[in-house]
């Protein structure tokens, strides 16, 4: 399957059923591709600005977008049109994740937890500028940072660390 060309992409991610890709666009949608065949499946439209990061919740309900437009979109997996808005400190929203919450890491390296239903937002506290987020089955967060990797619990206690020489800019989960 050809991408159109003059399409940015950006951040792709799985479907939570592992059967579509989401990609983020900087045509202010969200593209969704079959993953066997690379087929086009639909764009959800309606999205702030340009999309840096897009995240399905585990149960492939909703649709997490984070935009250059410093706002968060959770929306309907299955949306096109009308897609609240949240808006957090007035960055870039470079990386979501989702689960039973959203949480979105801004340009200016804060983490924030948004409730999926209300968008209400509150700043989660670390010590780090964060530059991606990534959310475990279990509820784990990891962060990648600017000098490693920071794992959280769901309510914010450290678990562990990893130091690089570089800064680390995505970061994911391996199932074994």
């Amino acid at each position: 399957h050809v991408v159109q060309t003059e399409r940015f992409f950006r951040a792709p991610n799985f479907s939570a059923d592992g059967n579509e890709v989401l990609v983020a666009t900087w045509m202010e949608t969200l593209d969704r591709y079959d993953a066997r065949d690379g087929a086009f499946v639909a764009s959800i439209t309606g999205l702030y600005s340009q999309v840096w990061s897009a995240a399905a919740s585990p149960d492939g309900r909703m649709i997490a977008a984070g935009c250059l437009g410093a706002r968060v979109q959770v929306f309907a997996a299955n949306a096109s049109t009308e897609i609240p808005t949240g808006s957090l400190d007035g960055s870039a929203v470079v990386s979501v994740a989702a689960s039973t919450r959203v949480y979105a890491v801004t340009a200016l390296g804060a983490l924030y937890t948004i409730d999926r239903e209300t968008l209400e937002s509150k700043r989660f506290p670390i010590e780090v500028h964060a530059n991606a987020v990534r959310i475990a089955p279990d509820g784990t967060l990891a962060i990648a940072h600017n000098s490693g990797v920071l794992w959280l619990s769901a309510d914010g206690a450290v678990l562990r660390r990893a130091s690089t020489t570089a800064r680390a800019h995505h970061i994911g989960f391996v199932d074994r």
